[in-house]
């Protein structure tokens, strides 16, 4: 599944070889073994659950499609860094282009360096 493009999502959604719970289990063992130096926070398997439980339109253009955020960009109640320990915070909002890729039914995964 890592490496997969936004259109071989679609298709085994489509497919139905697999539904967006199954593949965040799958992914988030995926993930736990990939390159740690990527990401400055992972979510965890519980998290990218809750997030595929609450899909319920398979129409959505992003409907289960993981993604993840540079860290310089905001997610409400994730901490923004930069990379950089000394702006850390907690951001109180979501970024208006992230909030359009949940909207569209992607899933967040984590946040990248």
């Amino acid at each position: 599944m890592l490496g997969w493009t936004i259109d071989q999502w679609r298709a085994a959604y489509r497919k139905k070889n697999v539904t967006p719970v199954s593949a965040m289990k799958a992914l988030s063992a995926q993930l736990q073994d990939s390159e740690r130096a990527l990401w400055i926070h992972l979510l965890d398997e519980s998290s990218l659950l809750a997030q595929a439980e609450r899909l319920s339109d398979p129409s959505l253009p992003l409907y289960g499609v993981p993604f993840a955020v540079k860290d310089n960009i905001d997610v409400g109640s994730l901490p923004t860094t930069a990379a950089c320990p000394a702006y850390t915070y907690t951001a109180k909002e979501t970024a208006p282009a992230v909030q359009a890729l949940l909207d569209a039914g992607a899933i967040l995964v984590g946040k990248t360096n």
